[in-house]
């Protein structure tokens, strides 16, 4: 009886020391790909943040040829508006 119940506690033993290998290996796993997956999503976000600041430089950029144009044409008319007055007040 003694025997029997000591083989029972030595393979109860081993049953959780194999349990524990084999849930410490699953961590150990699941810890890889935890790294992994932030790894990939530093990686994705250092994409994302050179693509979003390339575009943001071509909007700024074409932005200013737009307020560049627009000033020429204002001073365009203004310097036409002017010259039209001036014509217009020796005649």
């Amino acid at each position: 009886m003694e025997k029997e119940k000591t083989e029972h506690i030595i393979e109860t033993d081993y049953y959780l020391y194999e349990k524990i290998g084999k849930m410490e290996s699953d961590l150990g796993y699941q810890g890889k790909a935890i790294d992994d997956l932030k790894n990939d999503m530093h990686k994705r976000f250092e994409e994302v943040k050179v693509d979003m600041n390339k575009r943001f430089e071509e909007v700024k950029d074409d932005m200013d040829k737009r307020f560049d144009r627009m000033y020429v044409f204002l001073g365009l008319g203004f310097a036409i508006l002017a010259t039209l007055i001036t014509i217009f007040n020796f005649i």
